[in-house]
């Protein structure tokens, strides 16, 4: 798809995400006065678009965390993709970020299946840019989400539905959520999975041809930093254009 016309689709989902806010705020499920959306997506069209950069890749998370006040979510009203255009968006990156970051640099290395292959360069942050950042939900949530998320979620199903359907990315990276797309109804059943990659990450067939990869959210501590970038790097290496 032209650049031009993805991002001309984001700006129409974006006031998507503001009507959806909108009619919440009426039926009295958010407070304006304390929350607002974070809207998210890509932020390079051009590179996301490019042929030559492939495989696209989308990466969906849970939600995201800005502030809590009084032991609740507070905050937001921002624009993730605006944010990483600015010049020192590096200095607040998260820790689930900065392992998206060296995941997507190692993928990007060519030949490279190790955190010990990849090239190394002071502009790797930019690799956030070229991605489709995608939350479940599009208003901000504690740090660590719980069960109560799925409701959170169903508000922005439709939403996150359309940026899979009209990104259309070659490989959807889920960052523990791939059981909640399913119980959402978001994306289709995938099991059984093509195979497990080094016991980290589920590679799955999707009906449209193309790979979705089931991992662990990158902020997980109980994977490390090298065996995470691995597990991905490994698979997109062995599943894309082979599929």
């Amino acid at each position: 798809m032209d650049a031009k016309e993805l991002e001309k689709i984001q700006e129409k989902i974006n006031r998507k995400i503001d009507r959806i806010f909108e009619k919440q705020v009426k039926k009295g499920i958010y407070d304006i006065n304390k929350v607002a959306p974070i809207k998210d997506g890509i932020t390079d069209f051009e590179c996301y678009c490019d042929k030559n950069n492939a495989p696209s890749i989308m990466w969906i998370l849970k939600e995201p965390w800005d502030k809590i006040v009084d032991d609740e979510p507070y905050g937001g009203g921002f624009n993730i993709p605006e944010i990483q255009k600015e010049e020192n968006f590096i200095n607040n990156i998260s820790r689930a970020q900065q392992r998206i970051i060296y995941s997507m640099q190692c993928i990007r290395t060519k030949g490279a299946e190790t955190y010990d292959d990849m090239n190394w360069y002071y502009d790797m942050p930019n690799r956030l840019k070229e991605i489709a950042y995608i939350n479940l939900s599009k208003i901000p949530g504690y740090k660590s989400s719980d069960a109560s998320l799925i409701e959170r979620a169903k508000i922005w199903k439709d939403v996150v539905k359309e940026q899979i359907d009209k990104f259309d990315p070659d490989i959807i990276i889920t960052a523990n959520t791939y059981d909640l797309l399913i119980e959402l109804g978001i994306i289709e059943d995938l099991s059984p999975s093509l195979e497990k990659e080094d016991n980290l990450v589920d590679v799955y067939k999707r009906k449209t041809g193309k790979i979705l990869i089931n991992a662990y959210h990158p902020s997980y501590p109980g994977v490390g930093v090298r065996p995470y970038i691995e597990s991905l790097a490994k698979a997109v290496s062995k599943y894309f254009n082979k599929n």
